[in-house]
């Protein structure tokens, strides 16, 4: 197949890198949905905390979270 017969796909890949406590998770968060996020060390709360306290805790129905940390 040649390049110019491809489609862009419809979605984005990204990683956000930074320091303990920069708001990564509630960055991430923030984007468009839907949202698939891989929860690894139980830091999802922090961005629901967050979004409900600025009023946009319905951007949270678009969150899918899957949760690989020991709660």
């Amino acid at each position: 197949m040649k390049a110019s017969e491809m489609t862009a796909q419809s979605y984005f890949k990204g990683m956000i890198y930074g320091d303990s406590g920069a708001g990564k998770t509630c960055l991430a968060a923030q984007f468009p949905g839907p949202i698939k996020y891989w929860d690894f060390d139980s830091k999802i709360s922090s961005a629901v905390s967050y979004l409900n306290r600025i009023g946009k805790g319905s951007q949270l129905e678009q969150i899918e979270v899957l949760q690989f940390a020991q709660l």
